[in-house]
């Protein structure tokens, strides 16, 4: 952390990436850390490629930049790599190679499989969100440095942390998690606005689809406890629906009561993804997926599975939580 605090204070121009496909803890991060830094007479600029969820559009409290050429991230003095376990999924654009990237990477994160490697790692697995790091981060700033923390910098972080934790729901809550929390609420956040967007700002074509996702593709194994759905490219035509908007479909699955694993397969271009969640840490969903180099958390991860129909990746996925069930039957 140290020396991560001496290189924000000793540059002068960053760039800020997050992985694709960004949730809130990859928009709250970015833009939160973007924010901290510019108020802080640093020139940060949030690269975010991908397109974020339209819930989250209206309150981002920076601009974002989707398209940089390799030669523009050279040109800083610094890449800042948050939130992004695997190299393979930072969201740089299509025709940028992270190798192609000279300056010193700076890789903060939570996942405890990150694979990033940058010239300076802090990986904090027991952080419920990498903004909460970048909470903790500011923090010490403000004490040691005199930093400001911004309210427009609160509301990220603020937003990166409730929507990882479900609201400090999930297992990933810690003490910490509340005191950082805790810090950003002292500066002003406006709860009501981060968590109307985060949670009662649902359009009504998602709704849809999640109804027709419940009633027709839902299946559940195991006596309850494994409940998946495939769910066709015919269904995201029906309701206009964009998976980027669908971070929180899986909750349905994993809501059910007799429910350990939830899983949610869908198509993406040519690959099949894969969404796991696990709401009992006897039964982690971490493993399944690095079993098939995927990747995430122990009770929320993610798989691409190229080149396999649906059906045969329902079958790898049924065969590796029966195992996970059977073997950690308690």
């Amino acid at each position: 952390m140290q020396a991560i605090i001496d290189i924000l204070k000793n540059n002068n121009s960053f760039i800020v990436v997050a992985h694709e496909k960004p949730d809130g803890d990859a928009i709250g991060s970015v833009t939160g850390l973007t924010a901290f830094l510019n108020d802080n007479g640093k020139k940060a600029t949030a690269l975010l490629v991908d397109d974020i969820p339209t819930k989250f559009e209206d309150i981002i409290s920076c601009p974002l930049t989707r398209m940089i050429s390799a030669n523009e991230i050279n040109s800083a003095d610094i890449l800042i790599i948050l939130d992004s376990a695997r190299s393979s999924r930072i969201n740089l654009p299509s025709n940028i190679n992270i190798d192609e990237i000279k300056i010193p990477i700076v890789n903060i994160d939570h996942h405890i499989d990150n694979n990033v490697n940058g010239t300076v790692n802090y990986i904090n697995s027991a952080a419920g969100a990498t903004a909460e790091i970048i909470a903790d981060l500011a923090k010490k700033m403000e004490v040691s440095n005199h930093w400001i923390v911004s309210r427009n910098c609160a509301e990220m972080l603020y937003l990166g942390i409730v929507t990882d934790t479900g609201s400090f729901k999930f297992t990933n809550t810690t003490c910490n998690t509340f005191q950082a929390a805790a810090y950003l609420l002292s500066k002003g956040v406006d709860i009501n606005k981060i968590n109307n967007a985060a949670y009662f700002s649902k359009a009504l074509n998602q709704l849809l689809f999640e109804a027709e996702m419940i009633n027709n593709h839902l299946k559940c194994d195991f006596d309850g406890r494994y409940a998946h759905a495939i769910i066709p490219q015919s269904l995201f035509d029906k309701y206009q629906f964009n998976m980027k908007d669908g971070e929180t479909v899986i909750e349905y699955l994993r809501e059910i009561n007799t429910a350990v694993i939830a899983a949610l397969l869908y198509p993406k271009d040519s690959a099949v993804k894969v969404s796991l969640r696990s709401k009992n840490s006897a039964y982690p969903v971490g493993p399944i997926a690095r079993k098939f180099n995927g990747g995430g958390h122990e009770m929320a991860a993610g798989i691409t599975f190229e080149n396999k129909s649906f059906e045969e990746v329902d079958k790898l996925l049924y065969d590796a939580i029966k195992e996970v069930l059977e073997k950690n039957e308690i």
